[in-house]
């Protein structure tokens, strides 16, 4: 509560989905009881995120502590579980997927308390490498993950953003499918699944209608900005748009690698032109080490 105060936040989220067991179970509940009494005099909220599959979650009693559960309905299909991917194409977030788990999931509930559940929907998608370029259809099957983009980075990932670059340049084709209430994208060997703005509304129509309490978005820095990305390059004056590099990757993975300080310098300044970004921010926060220091000084005196 002071960190909330100090920081003018109005609650906290408390997502465990990663490595959860049903041996902490007991010890959650106890924990959101303690948070919920102790929020309430202040009016801070409370709120929990579920994975769409947990054997052995007591949402019942959860749900009567926090503000809202968000369930996390995406993520159904990806190109992770084999490399490369022999199993099939398929959507990430499907509303028949959807609508199973959040089935399972309000019937375990009060009615009453139908409102505190909520879906949540991806602004990214997974991507596949074809193996057979000409069967673009859903289940087709796969030879390997999608190729990394330059913001997300990763093999296997897209952004919206990364996806409405692709269908501006003419790169990808966007196909329907009414059965899943979801789209795909495709072209030559490379296959995508990501929501649009009518999957979205359309699933956030039926969770309404169903009595849930509404939406919740995942990585919303994907996103395409109300369709101004393609207007970047036009929105100059005191606004600038600057690309990170680092983040999350372990620093000693970035600054051993820079043994060329003038290579990434070319390399930078080439992405810089062909995105229509103003500069970059380096944040190698993560791992640092004061034996990366001269590395890093070398670095950034090129790069200026």
């Amino acid at each position: 509560m002071a960190f909330l105060k100090k920081y003018s936040f109005d609650g906290i989220v408390l997502e465990f989905t990663n490595g959860w067991s049903i041996d902490y179970m007991e010890k959650y509940i106890k924990l959101v009881t303690v948070l919920k009494e102790d929020f309430k005099a202040s009016g801070y909220v409370l709120g929990s995120v579920l994975a769409a599959q947990l054997p052995g979650y007591e949402i019942k009693k959860v749900i009567e502590q926090v503000d809202f559960i968000s369930v996390n309905t995406f993520d159904y299909n990806g190109p992770w579980h084999e490399s490369p991917p022999q199993t099939p194409t398929g959507h990430g977030a499907s509303l028949t997927d959807i609508q199973a788990s959040m089935t399972i999931w309000g019937d375990q509930i009060d009615k009453a308390q139908m409102s505190k559940l909520l879906i949540s929907l991806p602004f990214y998608g997974h991507t596949w490498k074809l193996a057979d370029p000409t069967d673009h259809s859903v289940g087709a099957k796969a030879s390997d993950k999608g190729p990394a983009q330059p913001f997300t980075n990763s093999s296997g990932l897209i952004g919206w953003n990364e996806l409405m670059l692709k269908m501006k340049d003419g790169g990808l084709i966007m196909e329907e499918d009414k059965v899943a209430g979801s789209v795909y994208f495709y072209k030559d060997d490379l296959w995508a699944t990501a929501e649009d703005e009518a999957t979205i509304k359309a699933k956030t129509n039926w969770a309404t209608t169903e009595g849930f309490g509404g939406v919740t978005v995942r990585a919303i820095n994907y996103d395409d900005f109300n369709d101004q990305f393609d207007q970047l390059p036009k929105q100059k004056g005191t606004d600038k748009s600057l690309v990170a590099i680092g983040g999350f990757t372990h620093a000693s993975e970035i600054v051993a690698a820079l043994d060329n300080p003038s290579l990434f310098s070319k390399n930078s300044m080439a992405f810089l032109k062909k995105y229509s970004f103003d500069g970059i921010v380096l944040e190698f926060t993560n791992g640092w080490s004061i034996d990366y220091m001269e590395k890093y000084i070398k670095l950034v005196t090129v790069l200026k």
